[in-house]
Order: C-alpha cells, then structure tokens, then sequence
C-alpha cells in the first residue's frame, strides 16, 4: 500500500537506491529524491520529484523532506568522495525531519555495524579488516550513520545488509538477528523490496534487522 503522501529518497543513484526508487514508483508512492547528477538515474527519473543537490547541505536536505510523510535513505560514499557523507548527511536528514514533523526514517547499513541485542557473530568482526581495505567505506563514517539513526528520536528502521551484489538475482531472502560474514550477499533489490515493505506495513520499528539471501 502507497503511503498517504510523498515519500523523500537519499542515496538513490546507488546500487540499491537506484532499485528502491523504481520500486517505489512502480508501488504507487509519490517520491522526491534529492541527486546530485540527474543523468544518473537514467530512465528512472520518470515520475521523479528530483530535487538537485548534496546531502551534506542543509538546505537541499530540508527541501527534499518538506510536505513528505517519511524518508528512506541508502546513502553511500565513493572512491574520491567526501568520507563524512554517510554521517554528515544522516545527521542533515534527521535534522529536516524534526523541523518538518516527519517520524519515519528507513535506513540502510552495513552488518559490521554492531548493536545491543546481536547474536555472537564472528563473521561481523572477520569483515571489518575487509571493509578498511575497500575504496569509498570509512568505518567511522558508517558507524557513524548507524549510530545517528538509532539514537534519534524517529520512528527509525536500519536495515543491515553484506555485500551487496547486483549480478545477484531477486530471490528468497532472510532477515532479522542473523549469522553473516564476508561470505554473505544479497542481490540489491532484495534489499529495496524490504525497506518499502517495512514502510508499508509499518513494521520492524526502532529495530535494526540484518538482511541476506
């Protein structure tokens, strides 16, 4: 079911924003999406609310959200960009949506992130040399968006996801307290179809599921 107004996309020239904006469209939302290269997005912008802008700025984050009903973000950091974007940027979203009113935040990060509540997972300590070793992830940064979302005072979900791999094929695919490492993916839509489905059916509130094929 199609949220009762407009939604606000971060992130959605990425791997997995770039598929939760087609499936959202797709659902029936009304979305606005802030992009900083339109070309990007290809055939996707069709229908698009595209605000033209950078997340680290204040005033294009608090465009974006204005009149919206919640906010999805998948937001990530390439090789040459800054490495604060993740937090920076989050830190601006949370912002805009207690200025504007808005409780429902949805955000995307990875399993290395570590909660209160997390099974013994040996695999979330093996992957953090990892991912110190891969061009456009910082640690602090993204830590540091995890640790701005749930320490907010939003109707806040963080889905933590492996690797995300776009050869992947949509399939069956888990989620919750899992057992994941460096040997974990899931394909990039699997991920989009469960943060639209966690905003539909309003569930997994202030909770932080991992998510895996």
């Amino acid at each position: 079911m199609a949220a009762p107004g407009p939604i606000a996309i971060f992130g959605g020239t990425g791997t997995v924003g770039t598929e939760l904006l087609r499936l959202a469209l797709t659902s029936g939302h009304r979305v606005r999406a802030l992009v900083r290269r339109p070309a990007a997005l290809g055939s996707v912008a069709d229908g698009l609310d595209l605000v033209i802008g950078d997340v680290r700025d204040p005033d294009a984050v608090t465009a974006t959200v204005a009149g919206c009903v919640a906010v999805l973000s998948t937001l990530g950091a390439g090789r040459g960009d800054d490495p604060a974007t993740r937090r920076v940027g989050t830190a601006n979203i949370v912002d805009a949506m207690q200025v504007d009113g808005i409780r429902r935040l949805i955000a995307m990060a990875g399993f290395h992130v570590r909660l209160p509540g997390d099974p013994g997972n040996i695999g979330q300590k093996l992957v953090v040399p990892l991912l110190k070793l891969t061009p456009g992830i910082d640690l602090d940064d993204t830590e540091g968006l995890a640790t701005t979302v749930v320490n907010s005072d939003r109707d806040w979900t963080l889905v933590r996801s492996p690797r995300v791999v776009p050869s992947k094929r949509l399939g069956e695919y888990r989620t919750g307290a899992l057992r994941l490492g460096p040997w974990s993916s899931v394909a990039p839509g699997n991920v989009a179809e469960f943060m639209l489905r966690c905003l539909e059916a309003e569930t997994e509130l202030r909770r932080a599921p991992m998510i895996a094929a």
